[in-house]
Formats: C-alpha cells, structure tokens, sequence
C-alpha cells in the first residue's frame, strides 16, 4: 500500500519534534538479485536484463508514490535507511495448509536470491531516485519470506540532517 508521512518523533533539543520523511511502497516484481556485471567479447559492460527491468520497476514505483507527495531526493549529507521485504511465491509442492500459513509471513525464504543481493538492486534502483548518493544510507534491513507474491514492500526513511 503506497503511503508518504512526515512522521514526528519527539527528544529533539527543548523537546521539538524531529521531522522523518516516510515513504513506503510495493512493487510487484519477483524480488530479483543484482546480477553480476556482464561483458562482450570486445570488452563492453553491461548489467543483466533481468536486473535492469527490475531496477526500472523499483525506480517507477518509488517515483509514482513519492512524486505526488512532492517528496523530493533526499540532499547530501541527510542519513537514509531502507527496510525492505521480499516476498516469494510459495511452491506449487506444499500442502494447502503450508501455502495458508505463508500467506501470514510464516515461513522465511532461505533460498537463492541472497538477501545482501536484493538489497543492492533495490539501492541501484532507487541511487539518485530517493536521495543523493548511496552513501547517505546508513541502515538497511532486508527480510525474506514466503507469501502471497511474488513482490517487495520497501521503506524509505530520510531523517534530518544532523545539526551541530
């Protein structure tokens, strides 16, 4: 369900608020890896096509919910984290009552994509959509399961700039 929230947390100096942009949004994709790069014969490098239709996927998702809301890139310098969830298909071999329970989130994903590999297209995909430089996200949580999918849930939160 796509939302956009400023969300207020207070402990700020005199007690004021601190402002926390929410952006949180699903894409429907099958939770893809970043692929290893590719090259031609004659040297030229290219990323998987699997990869990039999933990187556009996630770039066009962020910006359909958080273009509306005016949210804009995160600027350099302001901490980002990103919590993101991946959701599988159930195997068409389970039981009925394996494929209810997995629709609740019961059952983790222990399998291939690798989770620190989802987490870099997911942060390929939204570099220069979401904020600045890559380099601002300071937390990244990547939870795998199986579900009623396949499709990500992804959060992206940009806090204030730290103030000296």
């Amino acid at each position: 369900m796509p939302a956009v929230s400023p969300a207020g947390h207070g402990g700020g100096a005199g007690g004021a608020a601190t402002l926390v942009t929410l952006v949180e949004f699903t894409v429907p994709v099958l939770p893809v890896g970043k692929g290893r790069p590719r090259h031609t014969r004659t040297g030229h490098v290219y990323t998987p096509t699997a990869t990039r239709v999933a990187e556009a996927q996630i770039a066009a998702a962020y910006l359909h919910v958080a273009r509306p809301a005016r949210v804009t890139p995160a600027p350099k310098g302001v901490p980002v984290s990103l919590a993101i969830r991946a959701v599988f298909p159930t195997p068409g071999s389970w039981a009925r009552w394996r494929h209810e329970r997995a629709a609740h989130g019961a059952y983790p994903h222990t399998a291939r994509p690798d989770a620190d590999n989802i987490a870099k297209t997911v942060l390929d995909a939204l570099n220069g959509v979401a904020w600045h430089d890559d380099a601002q996200v300071s937390a990244v949580t990547v939870t795998k399961v199986y579900g009623p999918g396949p499709l990500l849930e992804i959060t992206v939160r940009h806090y204030p700039a730290p103030t000296r």
